[in-house]
């Protein structure tokens, strides 16, 4: 069974309470949770196999890891009761680590972050309030064996939300070096209206000149269709290295798209674009098109 058919919402940033309480679609106490830059995986842990792991890509597509090849040390990974946790995989030793790029890649030690229980045993745990199955999951994490490497997600909880408190766990984020919060209602069923959460990231702008381009693609009856035209652009900035450093890839807007046989007339152009701060190699997330920059020149785009 996919057990992450649910997704947090990501709501624009509210200027004032009465936007924040028709944005959200809970009330009451919630629980903040670090939202950790790593690669989302539910792991169905039994008492007498080894553990199977579940993740879906970046392209929503749903998989299973090779665990040998992921990391042995999960092979021993024991319940005493068969059950499922959502978590994040990050790197061993530093949540803060990126491991999206990397989370296949032989070798490279991991830890699982715990967030959720989906389910103990036979029974279905998705329509248990959220702070009922994270208890239960910390008593399940703190029986695994080789506890430093399972763990639950930092957090806190709160009576309620408001608008200065978004300010304040936003001021948090560059501090913690995550790569934002997810607000959780604590008493709320997994999933309920579709929704598990609120997720809070940075949203800056940065500048970039373009060094390479991708041609823009459609779906058609699940077939998917070259069109000619360039579609996402990489950026790249000057860091004071004697090359610069690629940064993002970057969606252009439909109305700007020219045919691939003149994407060289788009090598050097600065545009601004939008992001949701930097991972560990120092790439931008989340990159969104802002606006062309015609009073900047390559040289003066820098981090």
């Amino acid at each position: 069974m996919d057990w992450r058919n649910q997704h947090d919402a990501e709501l624009e940033r509210p200027q004032s309470q009465n936007e924040l309480f028709c944005w959200l679609p809970f009330r009451g106490p919630v629980r903040v949770e670090q939202k950790l830059d790593g690669h989302a995986a539910s792991i169905e842990l039994r008492p007498d196999a080894p553990p199977v792991l579940v993740s879906r890509g970046r392209d929503g597509a749903t998989g299973l890891f090779r665990i040998l090849e992921l990391d042995p040390w999960m092979q021993d990974l024991r319940s005493e009761a068969a059950c499922v946790l959502h978590a994040e995989l990050v790197t061993a030793g530093d949540p803060r680590e990126s491991t999206a790029a990397a989370v296949a890649t032989k070798g490279v030690e991991h830890a699982l972050a715990v967030h959720d229980l989906l389910m103990v045993g036979d029974r279905d745990w998705r329509d248990v309030p959220f702070q009922d199955r994270r208890r239960t999951a910390g008593t399940i994490v703190t029986r695994l064996n080789d506890k430093p490497r399972v763990y639950m997600i930092d957090g806190w909880t709160m009576p309620a939300i408001c608008t200065e408190d978004v300010a304040d766990i936003e001021s948090m984020i560059p501090a913690e070096g995550v790569e934002g919060y997810v607000v959780k209602p604590l008493w709320n069923l997994y999933g309920e209206g579709d929704v598990l959460g609120w997720k809070i990231k940075p949203d800056d702008t940065a500048d970039g000149f373009i060094v390479a381009v991708r041609e823009a693609t459609r779906t058609r009856n699940g077939l998917t269709l070259r069109t000619g035209a360039v579609g996402t652009v990489e950026v790249a900035q000057h860091t004071g290295r004697k090359n610069p450093k690629r940064v993002g890839w970057v969606p252009i807007p439909a109305d700007d798209r020219i045919p691939l046989t003149r994407a060289t007339e788009l090598t050097g152009r600065v545009l601004s674009f939008r992001h949701q701060g930097r991972d560990a190699r120092g790439r931008y997330r989340s990159c969104r098109f802002a606006s062309w920059r015609h009073d900047k020149s390559a040289d003066q785009c820098t981090p």
